[in-house]
């Protein structure tokens, strides 16, 4: 791998091959983030999208393993309007154990009452709802 020239609008540029693609565009290489000594650190997204204000959402692990979130909190069975009332927690505290055996559909009543409580529940990362 190494340098080749791109013509652009008149003008030579030289990219470099070993620069990822943006996470976001898919098109621009990813912006600089930093060197260190001759090792060069990229950022996952181009320059572009940095300065628009586009992030990359990551969705967490329950989500791609297809749990979706019930309308009922699973400790007080209290039944949500909408899902932004209702947060999913990890039983035993690993967010990498996404067995839905593991997870439950708690209200944010509950939330409060799990999080200030002695507990090994965890709550998941925050995502919108699909």
């Amino acid at each position: 791998m190494g340098q080749y020239k791109v013509p652009l609008k008149g003008f030579v540029i030289n990219i470099d091959m070993k620069r990822p693609l943006c996470n976001i565009c898919q098109g621009n290489p990813a912006a600089v983030n930093y060197k260190v000594g001759e090792k060069i650190y990229y950022r996952r997204i181009c320059a572009g999208c940095a300065r628009k204000g586009k992030r990359v959402r990551e969705m967490p692990g329950w989500t791609k393993t297809g749990y979706k979130k019930k309308l009922s909190c699973e400790r007080c069975n209290f039944t949500a309007k909408t899902p932004y009332q209702i947060f999913v927690y990890y039983i035993d505290g690993n967010l990498k154990n996404n067995a839905w055996t593991n997870l439950r559909c708690v209200c944010a009543n509950c939330r409060i009452e799990l999080n200030h409580g002695k507990t090994t529940w965890r709550e998941s990362p925050l995502v919108a709802d699909y």
